[in-house]
């Protein structure tokens, strides 16, 4: 029982990275090479969550670059920009899904 539950767990995880990635295509968003492969690793993630100096570590990209990259993706609508103290923090943004 563990296993097939595993085996659906990674399914559904697979669809919706599926179905995430081609909403993003039907909706025509240009993204950058690096925007696209951070999405598609994000997409990966368990916790789906990152910070402007994990998005640098991730790419080894100075500040302003990855700052512009995330902030980018937020003003797509691709993900969801918040706060936590002086930081931003990144997740996804579930509502474009819901884009017609």
């Amino acid at each position: 029982l563990k296993a097939i539950l595993e085996i659906r767990t990674k399914i559904s995880e697979q669809y919706n990275r599926e179905f995430f990635l081609d909403k993003i295509q039907a909706l025509r968003i240009a993204l950058n090479p690096r925007q696209d492969k951070f999405i598609k690793r994000f997409l990966l993630w368990s916790k789906k969550e990152v910070s402007i100096e994990k998005y640098e570590d991730l790419f080894k990209v100075v500040y302003q670059t990855a700052r512009s990259d995330l902030l980018d993706l937020a003003k797509k609508h691709i993900l969801r920009k918040t706060r936590s103290g002086k930081k931003f923090i990144f997740s996804l943004n579930y509502d474009l899904l819901n884009k017609p």
